[in-house]
């Protein structure tokens, strides 16, 4: 019998939606925000931006509409692509492949979860992890990070 990658044993998974602000761009996703983390970064898209993902592989995450009207932005390294409307101007996701994260991602920006309700964004905050992507130290916690 063959399994879905997106769904280990010990995780369950739920559908969630997800769009733009002009619903330009929509997607589903299979994400378990019990056990997993949202994460929160320092660099410098990330703090200008206020970025707040959920990191998903690739499998759990279906663009549904849209494609033809992201832009994709990149910088530095080119490690990532910043996906966003050209609409409207919100960014959606990112992708990449960063092999000290595991290799490839989708990092969903939480505020465009669309059927996520108040309570459940409140829930996520205790379990935000902070990383120091200023520094490319990915796997420590900045010194600072009230502000994020």
């Amino acid at each position: 019998m063959e399994t879905n990658r997106c769904e280990p044993v010990e995780s369950v998974k739920s559908k969630y939606t997800g769009s733009c602000h002009c619903k330009a761009i929509t997607y589903e996703a299979d994400i378990d925000f019990k056990t997993s983390q949202t994460t929160k970064c320092n660099c410098s898209i990330c703090q200008k931006s206020r970025y707040w993902e959920m990191i998903v592989k690739p499998d759990c995450f279906r663009l549904l509409t849209g494609k033809e009207t992201q832009g994709d932005y990149q910088w530095g390294a080119k490690t990532s692509h910043h996906h966003f409307c050209k609409t409207c101007g919100v960014s959606v996701y990112v992708s990449g492949h960063i092999p000290e994260i595991g290799g490839d991602f989708i990092g969903i920006l939480i505020s465009t979860i669309d059927n996520l309700s108040q309570k459940e964004f409140s829930e996520l905050v205790p379990k935000v992890h902070c990383m120091n992507g200023r520094d490319n130290d990915w796997f420590n916690v900045p010194e600072h990070v009230s502000h994020l």
